[in-house]
């Protein structure tokens, strides 16, 4: 279990004390389920990220994450056993809600999920641990939506502030003054870009 404030790199480089030899070091992979779709236009329902240049030079394969969208994982239809191993927990997180203890072990032969599927009875008969795992999703949904919420503003105030940098430039050709770079401008906020932008305006109607 990693504890919460651990980084991959921390627990790569917790490995070797003094003098010790980086061959006997073992990679330290993140495992991230997610429960909605984060890459559209991708098919694939696992992803492996690792440390690479944009030209695809891979730095090292002993720092990696991977990610699973659960929404496109298709259950077989059939009843057969489900023996690979990273199918049987892709199916029992997508299946545990709907199914009886019973039907989970009875797809997914290894002894772990035994003690998976007696921990979600626990949770379901047990009141309080249903309230505190309900409320623990709930946070988490609320989390990954202002996240997205978070993320359309910053799109939605990056083409504003574009747009008042092309706005202050032009001004500033129009008022004989010197046109700010870009990255200048970029720097600015933009309440910043705004007051400028008004400056500008009122110094060339009293030009005219």
């Amino acid at each position: 279990m990693i504890e919460p404030g651990t980084s991959r790199s921390s627990l790569l480089v917790g490995q070797l004390e003094s003098g010790g030899d980086y061959q006997e070091l073992r990679p330290s992979i993140g495992i991230c389920l997610l429960d909605a779709i984060e890459f559209q236009n991708e098919n694939a329902l696992q992803h492996d990220f690792q440390l690479r240049t944009e030209g695809g030079l891979l730095l090292t394969d002993y720092l990696r994450i991977q990610l699973f969208e659960l929404p496109k994982y298709v259950p077989p239809s059939d009843n057969r056993l489900i023996d690979d191993p990273v199918e049987q927990w892709l199916y029992f997180f997508c299946r545990a809600g709907k199914s009886t203890a019973e039907e989970l072990t009875g797809r997914l032969p290894d002894p772990v999920f035994v003690e998976a599927t007696g921990v979600l009875e626990m949770i379901a008969k047990n009141p309080e641990e249903r309230r505190l795992y309900n409320e623990r999703l709930k946070m988490e949904r609320d989390e990954r939506a202002r996240n997205l919420q978070a993320r359309e503003d910053g799109l939605q105030e990056g083409l504003q502030a574009g747009a008042m940098i092309g706005r202050v430039q032009i001004l500033q050709e129009l008022n004989g003054l010197t046109c700010q770079s870009t990255d200048d401008l970029a720097r600015l906020s933009v309440a910043e870009l705004a007051a400028l932008e008004l400056e500008l305006q009122q110094r060339l109607r009293g030009r005219g």
